[in-house]
């Protein structure tokens, strides 16, 4: 049964970061790179001690989750060793200037996703296999037109 290590929010940032590092101490025979730009997916291939799968996509589509995650998982079969929800946004300014989409978009993508990439990685998960969330600290500091 292949090991892979699920990353998300990988093209750029700390997910970028978890995919140099951990490639190289973690074990896994690969590392499922989850991300918007295709371009900057690939080029993490350059970067990781252990093959990567660049997977293009959207998690504040659910419909996307499902169709390339979820399918992917039940077809493949693989063992979850390591899932890491690092995708996600916040938007800085007074809330009755930002749109109710751009809001529901950021609820999708920090909140639902998150539930549901946990909740579909569960199943493949075995005894010691690893979790993390990344969140921001905005809730628990007062600043001045943070929205997240």
């Amino acid at each position: 049964m292949k090991k892979i290590m699920v990353i998300t929010g990988a093209s750029s940032g700390m997910g970028r970061e978890y995919i140099r590092q951990l490639s190289e101490k973690y074990p896994a025979d690969e590392i499922w790179a989850i991300g918007r730009s295709k371009e900057r997916l690939e080029e993490l291939k350059q970067i990781s001690a252990i093959p990567v799968c660049p997977i293009r996509m959207d998690l504040s589509r659910m419909e996307e989750i499902r169709a390339q995650y979820t399918a992917r998982l039940e077809a493949e079969k693989p063992e979850i060793t390591a899932l890491i929800n690092d995708a996600g946004f916040g938007a800085f300014d007074h809330t009755e200037n930002l749109s109710t989409d751009l809001l529901l978009n950021m609820i999708d993508l920090n909140d639902k996703a998150c539930v549901a990439m946990i909740s579909d990685s569960l199943p493949y998960m075995a005894a010691g296999g690893n979790i993390v969330n990344m969140a921001s600290c905005a809730g628990f500091q007062p600043i001045p037109y943070i929205n997240c």
